[in-house]
Formats: structure tokens, C-alpha cells, sequence
């Protein structure tokens, strides 16, 4: 893996480790499977340039809307999951593509009105992080003067200084499935790097745990999706994001739990984006 890593990237993987963000390259990653008939993502630097929208600050939540409005229809063919769950879906995937865009009041509302906090723990030592690397340095680091959900406004409003602002979007070429995780290298997820981040909100009744999370991985319980955009960034070029999300039973709710970005070997030596949602 070293060999795609150097300079701050490296010092990246070693610090973020304890903190919910990691890079992986080679065949580490979490497993699981797409739903009936999927065949998984097609590369991101494979897509025909002229399919790629520019990104713009009016714009950032109205291409999330976009593509959010695909997910009941896409997520219902697998017969998995019931009409007004896959419904909710589009409000979920709305909110969290349009954080990691760079537009953050959405996902805020929607996480407020279900009864998720920011894990204030979380994103002030990632905040530290960020500042000991020389990055993000637009938010204050007197972070005891700001409350956690301006914090992280401010953080998700500044994605050049995290290296992850997202210039184009290819909009028609996102891909919808019901699993939970992917293996890296495979069919369904077949990219060289990635880096990853669990999600800085908690829900109301605690974050998910890791007998449940195995036991929905597998999209047959129709409580997992997921979903794949192709984006181009001015850093590193073509790249894939894909957002993961799980039913919350008890308040019953989409959450939106991991987010991942699939580089290629090109990309190789450049700093790791530090996502945010």
C-alpha cells in the first residue's frame, strides 16, 4: 500500500486510524455483495468526460436532489424493502450528497429532526488533526468558542483545504444497490485506493453496532443502500464517492453511516482527501 502513499497522505493513514477515516489499497476492505443482478460500478476515469456536470456553489444541493430522486425506483427493484422506506431513501441521499458536495444545511436539518448530535469528541480532535497537517486552517482553532454543528458547518463550507472539493459530477451515471460494504479490488468495487470516514452524527439511539451491522450487510433484509456518483476533483482527478446508508427501525429513519471515495493508481502520492458528512 506505501507505495501509493507519501508526504502528508502517509502521516495521514498513520494518525486518522483511531478516528474513523482510513486509506486502503491492495485487497483490505470490508466484504459484501450488491443486490440480484447488479454488476457493480463502472469505473470512474472510465465515464466519457462530456458526462460530467460542473459543480458550482449555486448548484451543489440541487445536483444531490438529482440524484437522490433516482433512489426509491432503483432501490424498489430489488424487492428487498418496502415502498415508504425506499421512499425515505431520496431525502437521506439528498442531505448527505449535497454535505459531501460542500453544502452542509440539509444534512443538518435532517439529522436535527430525528434526534442525531455531532459527536463533538469526533470532530474537534478532527479539527486538531487537520490544523497539526497545515489543512483547514479557514476554521478557528479555538475550537471551545464554537459550538459542534457550526464546527462542523465550517469545516464541511472549506472541502479545497481537505482536498475534497468536488469540481464535476456525473449525475446520469449513478448507481444505486442495497448492501451495506464492499470488498476492495472485487467486481462490485473494483478500484485501487480508497479512503473512507464514518459519519461525525450520532443517532438519537446510539450509533449502530457491529453484530447488527452484520447482520444487514447483505441488502436482504432491505435495511442497508447504497450509492455510487462518479466525480471529478481538481486534486486528483476522476474518482468514484460512495455513500452508505441503514435503516434505523426505532425512529425510523435513513442514516447516513460511511462514505468512501475509489481513486485510481493515478492518483497515487497525492495528499488523501479527509471527508466529512
Amino acid at each position: 500500500m506505501q507505495q501509493f502513499l507519501h508526504g502528508r497522505w502517509l502521516l495521514a493513514l498513520c494518525t486518522v486510524l483511531g478516528s474513523g477515516v482510513v486509506v486502503l489499497g491492495g485487497e483490505l476492505a470490508p466484504r459484501s455483495q450488491l443486490g440480484p443482478g447488479d454488476s457493480g460500478p463502472t469505473p470512474a476515469w472510465c465515464i466519457d468526460p462530456d458526462d460530467f456536470e460542473p459543480v458550482t456553489d449555486g448548484n451543489r444541493q440541487a445536483i444531490a436532489d438529482r440524484i437522490a430522486a433516482l433512489a426509491p425506483e432503483s432501490v424498489l427493484s430489488h424487492q428487498t424493502m418496502p415502498a415508504e422506506r425506499a421512499a425515505a431513501l431520496e431525502e437521506a441521499v439528498a442531505a448527505t450528497l449535497g454535505a459531501l458536495l460542500g453544502s452542509p444545511d440539509r444534512l443538518v436539518a435532517y439529522q436535527q429532526r430525528h434526534g442525531a448530535t455531532v459527536n463533538g469528541e469526533r470532530i474537534r480532535d478532527w479539527v486538531r488533526r487537520l490544523h497539526s497537517w497545515k489543512m483547514l486552517e479557514s476554521v478557528s482553532g479555538d475550537e471551545d468558542e464554537i459550538d459542534d454543528v457550526r464546527l462542523y458547518t465550517e469545516c464541511i463550507a472549506h472541502p479545497e483545504e481537505r482536498f475534497a472539493a468536488f469540481d464535476a459530477v456525473a449525475v446520469a451515471k449513478a448507481e444505486f444497490a442495497v448492501d451495506l460494504n464492499v470488498k476492495l479490488g472485487s467486481p462490485e468495487w473494483p478500484f485501487a485506493i480508497e479512503v473512507w470516514a464514518v459519519t461525525v452524527w450520532t443517532p438519537r439511539n446510539g450509533a449502530i453496532s457491529q453484530k447488527e451491522g452484520e447482520e444487514i450487510a447483505d441488502g436482504a433484509s432491505g435495511r442497508t443502500a447504497s450509492v455510487v456518483v462518479p466525480v471529478r476533483s481538481a486534486h486528483f482527478g476522476v474518482c468514484a464517492i460512495r455513500v452508505e446508508l441503514y435503516w434505523n427501525p426505532e425512529l425510523e429513519y435513513w442514516v447516513p453511516h460511511m462514505a468512501r471515495i475509489a481513486l485510481s493508481e493515478d492518483a497515487g502520492g497525492k495528499t488523501a482527501p479527509m471527508l466529512l458528512f
